[in-house]
């Protein structure tokens, strides 16, 4: 009975961890079923009609993570997508794989130090787009393999910039596109084995300075796997077809309080 009680428990779990996050900012309160601030003494995050807004005195970044958790290696492509405000000299980053954790005090002109993950970033100037990525244990962050950027067409602005990150489990990519000159970009891409050692798969932003808009994160499972399987099951998929769905909660409800207990006839 423990047993199906926790395969239950595991299924609701593998469910709600693939749920989508749309946020738009617009009623000036943050969402807390969505995100966890993650303020210091000198940086905070306050949501105001429309933006998520990030303020520091000191260049100390402030972070906002997700509540809930995307595995890429196991579930498919996660996808995260904004438009975020970023003066010159600013910059933000966006962690996959995370586990949300952060120095507060020891590296203040570094923003602190999310514990693990892979690291997305862009600091709107010529030399800081890059995608890497760091164990509890690491330092400094490495580069992930085959990495390679294009910076040629990016120039230093003020204003509005969209940004995509794609994490495939196996290759990864950032893209930045000013929104008001979209010739004036970012793309880097690489390839990583990269597999954190905590739990938990959080997305984090880390903004200095700027406002934060139209978050978007979802998961597509399966369009980047040439075989089902291929990178494993979900443990609520009771069939193996790659997908939780009503025929997983089928087979459970036909094997109900079913066991395969040993008895003794007495």
């Amino acid at each position: 009975m423990k047993s199906l009680w926790y395969k239950v428990l595991l299924f609701i779990m593998s469910v709600s961890a693939m749920a989508a996050v749309n946020d738009d900012f617009s009623d000036s309160v943050l969402d807390t079923s969505k995100w966890i601030p993650l303020d210091k003494a000198r940086a905070t995050v306050t949501e105001t009609a429309g933006t998520l807004s990030f303020s520091t005195t000191d260049g100390t970044r402030a972070y906002v993570a997700t509540v809930d958790s995307w595995d890429p290696v196991t579930q498919g492509t996660l996808t995260v997508t904004s438009t975020i405000y970023i003066p010159e000299g600013a910059g933000m980053v966006v962690w996959t794989r995370s586990n949300g954790d952060y120095d507060s005090d020891e590296m203040p002109s570094y923003g602190g130090v999310i514990g693990s993950g892979i690291r997305f970033s862009f600091a709107n100037n010529e030399y800081d787009v890059g995608i890497r990525y760091k164990n509890d244990a690491e330092w400094p962050w490495l580069d992930v393999d085959g990495y390679s950027e294009d910076i040629d067409n990016l120039s230093v602005v003020d204003g509005d910039w969209n940004f995509t990150v794609i994490d495939t489990g196996s290759q990864v990519s950032l893209e930045i596109v000013n929104v008001a000159d979209p010739t004036n970009y970012a793309i880097a891409t690489g390839n990583t084995t990269y597999v954190p050692t905590v739990t938990s798969h959080k997305v984090v932003f880390g903004v200095s300075e700027g406002e934060l808009k139209n978050v978007n994160i979802e998961v597509v499972g399966g369009d980047e796997m040439e075989d089902c399987g291929e990178w494993g099951y979900q443990v609520g998929d009771l069939n193996e077809d790659c997908e939780v769905n009503l025929l997983d909660f089928v087979i459970l409800s036909n094997q109900w309080l079913q066991n395969t207990l040993y008895k003794v006839n007495m």
